[in-house]
């Protein structure tokens, strides 16, 4: 966890970190708190290629040389780094990230056992990554880098051939263990969520957690009504046993009007629904459920819903909300898009059209500034009907008489229209205020 990371020292205070991911500060202040403090990255002499990260552990700093770092990606859903202990001068590269992510790459290890806890974490809300390793020899690093060198300078497929790399090197790993981190939610959010259920808009919850932890957040914030069905796609991959599920669903759905229903659906599952042209089917499923959850979604998917809800027969206007860049491209792909400015960065902020600090305040946003808004449009129309006589109908009338009294009628009309436009223009402003 003191490696694994990409937290930087504040330049204005040292004993301050930055951090992209929330999860990676409360790793760092975790440790800080156990007497393993992480002082930054920093270069040993003038000589040395590469910076290190250095550990300071009962009064004694360790040096580790930084190799190579493997950004997080939302499609490998992990990140890692290769590190080069300057005392024992061994290859290590660590890996953290989503355990379906991890687990499967894993040779050694309790497996099973770590499962059960990961699975326990995340039905308390937890939110979970898991943590595994793999000792390289010199030779082993040197291949490896030199793959990472060709992929690179690959100008073509640059971004197949790192996938690749990536995939390569992250692979027999040997599982160290599961980390967990409560996922606090805000205040009034339950509040605020039955608020604009019970106005009539449908509320979908993307998001990238595991089944267990977003099922879990989403009974705890009153996203699900307590009388739905719960319905499931999850965990599949055969697209025949998919097809059957979703028809099932539909006709169900449509013999049992009277009940409510929550569809709980899954990255995986996604993944072949829109593969396969059944994003009709999936369409019309979720717009006659009345809450939709997306679980272990990858950015691109969540921007691949709400483009289908858009795109979808009814046609319904669409806001998408989040805190993180990863909402940021279902943030732009909606009607409206909303930004919090939360511990997870300001991306997502600054690529909304509205933004504001705290969730509650979506209920004001839309249920009151909303409802004046479209009152205000609405006599704003009206206005505009009221303007076609006088602007239209009256001169037309006037030029039947302009030879008789065409003078007069010029003066008038000029006064008339300079006397509308100051009336008409005051009235609105006053009305707004």
């Amino acid at each position: 966890m003191s490696l694994c990371h990409t937290v930087q020292i504040d330049l204005l205070d040292k004993t301050k970190y930055q951090a992209s991911s929330p999860d990676e500060m409360c790793f760092i202040d975790f440790l800080h708190n156990l007497g393993i403090v992480f002082e930054g990255d920093k270069k040993i002499s003038s000589n040395s290629k590469n910076k290190s990260r250095v550990i300071n552990f009962q009064s004694k700093q360790n040096y580790y040389e930084i190799l190579q770092i493997l950004e997080f990606d939302s499609t490998r859903k992990r990140m890692s780094i290769i590190v080069k202990n300057n005392e024992t001068n061994k290859y290590v590269l660590y890996c953290k990230g989503a355990d379906s992510a991890i687990l499967s790459k894993c040779i050694a290890g309790d497996v099973k056992t770590c499962e059960t806890h990961i699975k326990d974490f995340g039905s308390k809300g937890w939110r979970t990554l898991a943590l595994a390793y793999r000792e390289l020899t010199s030779e082993e690093y040197e291949i490896c880098e030199k793959n990472l060198l060709d992929a690179f300078n690959d100008i073509e497929n640059r971004n197949e051939k790192i996938a690749e790399v990536y995939d390569e090197i992250e692979s027999n790993l040997v599982l160290v263990g599961a980390t967990a981190i409560e996922d606090k939610l805000q205040e009034d959010v339950a509040e605020t969520l039955k608020s604009l259920r019970q106005s009539g808009i449908k509320i979908w919850v993307l998001t990238g957690d595991k089944t267990e932890t977003a099922i879990n957040i989403s009974t705890s914030c009153q996203h699900f009504p307590q009388s739905a069905e719960k319905i499931f796609l999850t965990s599949m991959n055969d697209i025949d046993e998919i097809k059957n599920r979703m028809n099932s669903y539909l006709e169900k759905i449509k013999k049992t009007k009277i009940k409510n229903f929550a569809l709980i659906v899954d990255g995986q599952t996604l993944g072949f629904i829109f593969h396969n042209d059944l994003d009709e089917v999936f369409a019309a499923i979720c717009s006659d459920c009345d809450a939709v959850l997306g679980c272990r979604l990858s950015p691109a998917q969540k921007a691949q819903i709400v483009k289908l809800i858009k795109k979808s027969k009814t046609k319904p206007i669409t806001a998408a909300i989040g805190d993180g860049a990863n909402d940021v491209s279902m943030i732009q792909e909606a009607h409206i898009g909303f930004g919090l400015f939360g511990k997870e960065g300001n991306n997502a902020a600054k690529s909304s059209d509205f933004s504001f600090a705290k969730f509650k305040f979506l209920k004001r946003m839309l249920l009151f500034h909303g409802y004046l808004y479209y009152t205000r449009s609405a006599v704003l129309v009206q206005y505009f009907f009221l303007q076609k006589p006088r602007f239209c109908d009256l001169p037309s009338l006037f030029c039947f008489l302009e030879r008789i009294f065409w003078n007069n009628i010029v003066q008038f009309y000029r006064f008339d229209f300079l006397q509308h436009n100051i009336d008409g223009s005051s009235h609105i402003v006053l009305w707004n205020f």
